[in-house]
């Protein structure tokens, strides 16, 4: 596969800051080890260094930023439903699940309404026309859709984001890029 462009992303989960790089193409990902593990940097610096080597086309946007730990409020029970964020993290955990393999499948014909609904509740300029705003009523069974899925993409995000706690002997987290599980 021929790679194009790359997005370099911050996130932060359990209160651990570190950075991925997520790209566009026929479909969307992450970048990947050849064991399909998220490839994880401590530092900006160590990310657009190891892109460097690579020749990896690194987009100079500003650095898009996740805050992971925002999805352990919502799956609390009566959780405040925010379309755009709650979209851009579904979207993300989605592009991450398939990227590593592990199933994400949220896409039934109930899981298309609800994620409908934040899509269009986001209020997104290129489809919301000036002046009008589209606010959606949530029902119960709705919110315990949402607060299933999140719970669902927060055991995926634990299981491939954080970095690993032992390394083998004589090697440190700075030797290479970490790779997560």
């Amino acid at each position: 596969m021929q790679l194009g462009e790359f997005y370099l992303v911050q996130y932060r989960f359990n209160d651990q800051r570190r950075y991925f790089f997520w790209f566009s193409e026929v479909s969307d990902g992450v970048l990947t080890d050849g064991s399909k593990r998220v490839i994880t940097f401590s530092t900006k610096l160590e990310a657009l260094s190891f892109a460097k080597k690579r020749k990896f086309k690194v987009m100079k946007s500003r650095t898009t930023f996740y805050d992971f730990d925002i999805i352990k409020k919502w799956i609390l029970p009566n959780a405040t439903i925010d379309c755009k964020p709650m979209l851009d993290f579904w979207n993300m955990i989605k592009d991450i699940s398939s990227s590593v393999g592990v199933d994400f499948n949220y896409e039934s014909v109930k899981y298309n309404k609800v994620y409908n609904k934040l899509f269009w509740g986001s209020n997104l300029p290129a489809v919301t026309p000036r002046g009008s705003k589209y606010l959606p009523k949530w029902n119960d069974s709705e919110k315990r859709l949402i607060s299933g899925m999140f719970r669902s993409g927060l055991k995926i995000i634990e299981a491939e984001l954080l970095p690993p706690k032992d390394f083998p002997e004589g090697i440190s987290p700075k030797d290479f890029p970490q790779r997560v599980r």
